[in-house]
């Protein structure tokens, strides 16, 4: 079947004007009250208007209604294509006069470069632009697409957005911000505007287009149990609590009319009775003269519900606290999958509803109530009966296969809401043996559930694993501090990214007015992101390129309710990297045992670059490339380091910096060496940005065993290709400095007098302590072309070794580190290096340079 994008346009005005407007279903011919490029529409086969235009270009249509209150405009368009730059859709709203830049408009986008796509609207007033509020990003990049969409106004110039999947009877939670424009009844516009290319002149389509008088009620969309005796009821829109605030309004199962009604928001009433309600009792719920802010009573409504046995988990009050991702080889516990969960409180919980999710798919969880402070083990149906003698043993079909390497896995109740997320990875093992399976990771941190990554151990029980029973890891340190932000990132100049460091609150009440983003941009709408420990903001105004912000919050909370009072970062719009933006700054190709591989890159540039668009690879391995997914940004001049496991590299490297770390899937290299190629995709062609063959002979050859020493870049703007560019990270800095400036770093000098290179130092004294370990010659001003020989000479003239031969090339480093011809350090004293150059035009020099090796 067909999916096609949907869009419902729903436009309210508070008022009660009965007035009729007018609606067109397209079920004959076009009505004259259409107007604007008329010949490029027609009506199809399926009482559709169509576009239907001979070339690629842009087409509008525009009709007249009065902009009074109660007015509720109405559009379903369908898109059969996946919207871009170049084909997109503009719903006019509402618009003071019938043409695209009129000042005074409220409009309705879709259609953008990348892959971003969603929906965005726009108010124009006063000669300026502004973004009120969007939908997901990228829930509109891959047509075809269903969504349903509908905006209402409620005094005095509130709105309200309401996006969701386009399905009947599902209930939307909406966006509410604020406008400048309308100001009351005046004359206004609708239209629609299609720009598209050749191949989409006749892809857009439009069904029941009206301008008519709003007469809907407010209605009960759900309920929550809040207490033994109470119970908060929501209502699709926003009421008037102030008319509304009778307890009489209310009746249950027809004689019970609550003790208290309170309502704690604009859409929620909180009812309390007289006696408990029983669990698992059906209940009826009366309702009547509930009226919204556009004047619409609702006339006598039953609202049928039921109450659980138990209650439904909140957030982080169930806790993923064991899994099993690989149960072989068995030793004494059942050779099968299982995820262990643990009731935090109290009180019973139900699992009726609630979902699990390994990151890839979702299973709903069978109707199971878990005691107070008590463990559960999810399973196979299966295994059910290996697992029933360690503790309470709930079967669930479909479960997920986990993976070996780490999942994501999160719980969510009934509405989809927040319980508890964490992941795990191999890491987490902190060693070979366990890591090749039969052992279970437990979760440490019982009391600090919001913790954003790690927290996983391998199990040191006897048996490998304490399913059903509590953990044999069990940390009682406490989260007593709030959430700060991570990092900010700019998905696009309308839209900012704050990551923090902990899961956030799921039911924080997300005000623009407290966010911020200095200097001088406004905050549309905020939203939670991908993650539970990211937000996403919404700008008034669009962000400038080269320009450095700082983004902030105020009072936000993590999943416990612990409050963070401010906090900020600062961030800035990304460049698009060319070659030499980017570049190989430091690898580690033979970790210590049991550790991880990591790579560093160092931005040359004088502006930001997004993680976005980058890919790694190692062509030697045959293996695919690895876009890196993380929303980070490399700082002009900054270091920023790619493991596996980020926090196991901090523990084996004290100079690491986490905050430039970041846990990306990396191509295997050998511990021999390898090659590394540093990509740009932008979609359409893939820009190779830096690359380099590498081996262990680069280490510095007094260096000794090369496992857990990295190789650093001693000057970024030297060639990566080059050996003589590259240098085992010092013993003082603990063997690798990721996500910092490096250890063995030099500063490149310019060429000597009557000299096409420059010399470092005149010695050379290779102990591993930082200080002149190498000898050190620049080619800073040579053409290319030229073929160089360096040979050493004691003092008689005696020739020692043949220090470099071959092409050189501008800024081509060559370096010596005391050695002799096989390889063995040559006695104390003074040398004599001498520099021969020779070029295919005939020409050719020679120079001669002190050298004094050292101990």
């Amino acid at each position: 079947m067909r999916t096609t994008l949907q869009i419902m346009v729903l436009w309210a005005f508070a008022s009660m004007s009965a007035e009729a407007q007018w609606t067109d279903h397209f079920d004959g011919t076009l009505d004259t009250a259409w107007f604007g490029d008329r010949s490029h529409f027609t009506i199809d086969a399926a009482a559709r208007l169509r576009l239907m235009s001979p070339t690629a270009g842009t087409s509008e249509l525009w009709r007249r209604y009065k902009l009074m209150d109660s007015v509720v405009v109405t559009c379903t368009t369908y898109l059969e294509f996946s919207p871009s730059a170049t084909n997109k859709l503009m719903i006019y709203l509402a618009s003071s006069e019938p043409r695209t830049n009129a000042d005074g408009q409220l409009r309705l986008e879709i259609g953008e470069n990348g892959n971003l796509d969603t929906w965005r609207l726009y108010c124009t007033f006063n000669g300026k632009d502004s973004l009120l509020g969007g939908g997901a990003p990228g829930s509109l990049a891959v047509g075809p697409l269903s969504i349903r969409f509908s905006l209402k106004r409620q005094p005095p110039n509130l709105w309200t957005i309401y996006a969701g999947p386009e399905v009947a009877d599902t209930p939307i939670v909406g966006t509410t911000f604020a406008s400048d424009w309308p100001a009351g009844e005046e004359g206004s516009f609708f239209g629609i505007r299609c720009v598209y290319t050749e191949t989409r002149k006749s892809a857009f389509a439009f069904d029941d287009v009206s301008a008519t008088v709003d007469r809907t009620p407010p209605y009960i969309s759900g309920h929550q149990i809040a207490g033994n005796e109470t119970i908060a009821f929501r209502f699709d829109e926003n009421v008037d609590s102030l008319l509304c605030n009778k307890t009489m309004r209310f009746l249950l199962d027809g004689k019970d009319v609550p003790v208290f009604a309170q309502w704690v928001s604009e859409t929620v009433v909180q009812l309390t009775f007289g006696s408990a309600f029983v669990s698992g009792k059906r209940y009826t719920l009366d309702y009547k003269g509930i009226v919204d802010l556009s004047g619409n009573v609702s006339q006598p409504v039953l609202y049928k519900f039921r109450t659980g046995n138990g209650r439904t988990p909140q957030t982080a009050e169930l806790l993923i606290s064991e899994v099993m991702p690989d149960p072989s080889p068995p030793f004494m516990l059942p050779e099968a999958e299982y995820v262990e969960i643990h009731n935090r409180t109290p009180d019973f919980l139900n699992l009726s509803g609630c979902r699990f999710s390994d990151g890839s798919s979702w299973v709903v969880l069978p109707d199971s109530i878990i005691p107070p402070d008590a463990y559960a083990i999810l399973c196979p149906g299966a295994a059910v009966a290996a697992f029933e003698k360690y503790g309470m043993t709930v079967g669930v079909d479909a479960f997920p296969a986990l993976n070996n390497a780490g999942d994501v896995l999160e719980l969510r109740d009934p509405r989809d809401r927040y319980i508890f997320q964490c992941s795990y990875s191999l890491a987490d093992y902190g060693d070979a043996v366990m890591a090749e399976g039969g052992y279970a990771l437990e979760w440490v941190f019982v009391e600090a559930p919001c913790i954003a990554r790690g927290g996983f151990a391998p199990s040191r029980d006897p048996r490998r694993g304490t399913p059903g029973t509590a953990n044999s890891w069990i940390s009682v340190d406490r989260d007593t501090s709030g959430p700060q932000i991570d990092h900010v990132f700019a998905l696009s100049e309308w839209e900012v990214a704050l990551h923090f460091d902990e899961l956030l609150d799921p039911d924080l009440v997300m005000h623009p007015e407290s966010f911020r983003v200095d200097p001088g941009i406004g905050v549309a709408a905020v939203d939670f992101g991908d993650a539970n420990n990211e937000l996403r903001l919404l700008l008034h105004q669009p962000l400038e390129f080269g320009r450095w912000y700082v983004a902030g919050c105020d009072e936000v909370a993590d999943c416990g309710g612990r409050v963070s009072r401010v906090t900020s970062e600062s961030f800035a719009k990304p460049k698009v990297p060319v070659p030499g933006d980017l570049v190989w700054s430091e690898v580690l190709f033979n970790p210590w045992s049991y550790h991880f591989d990591f790579v560093e890159i160092h931005n040359r540039s004088a502006a930001p670059i997004a993680f976005k668009g980058l890919v790694l690879s190692n062509p030697m391995t045959g293996e695919a490339s690895y876009p890196l997914n993380g929303q980070r940004v490399i700082a002009p001049g900054g270091y920023f380091a790619l493991t596996s496991d980020p926090v196991d590299l901090a523990s084996v490297y004290p100079a690491c910096d986490l905050r430039n770390t970041a846990a990306e899937a990396l191509p295997p290299i050998d511990d021999a060496g390898g090659t590394l190629v540093l990509s740009y995709a932008d979609g359409q062609r893939l820009l190779t940005l830096d690359s380099f063959a590498f081996s262990s002979a680069w280490h510095h050859p007094w260096v000794g065993d090369p496992e857990g020493k990295s190789l650093e870049k001693i000057n970024p703007a030297l060639p990566s290709e080059l050996p003589g560019s590259w240098q085992t990270a010092l013993a003082g800095m603990g063997f690798a400095t990721p996500g910092r400036s490096n250890s063995q770093n030099f500063a490149a000098r310019g060429p000597g007098a009557g000299k096409p290179f420059s010399v470092q130092s005149g010695r050379v004294s290779p102990n591993g302590d930082g200080h002149e370990d190498s000898w050190i010659l620049t080619f800073a001003a040579i053409e290319t072309g030229w073929h160089a020989s360096i040979d050493l000479f004691d003092l008689s003239g005696n020739g020692v070794c043949r220090i470099f031969s071959g092409l050189v090339a501008p800024l081509q480093w060559i370096t010596w580190h005391g050695q002799g011809p096989q390889e063995q350090l040559l006695t104390p004293g003074n040398y004599i290096a001498v520099i021969s150059l020779k070029h295919p035009s005939g020409r050719q020099s020679e120079y001669k340079e002190a050298v004094t090796l050292l101990r």
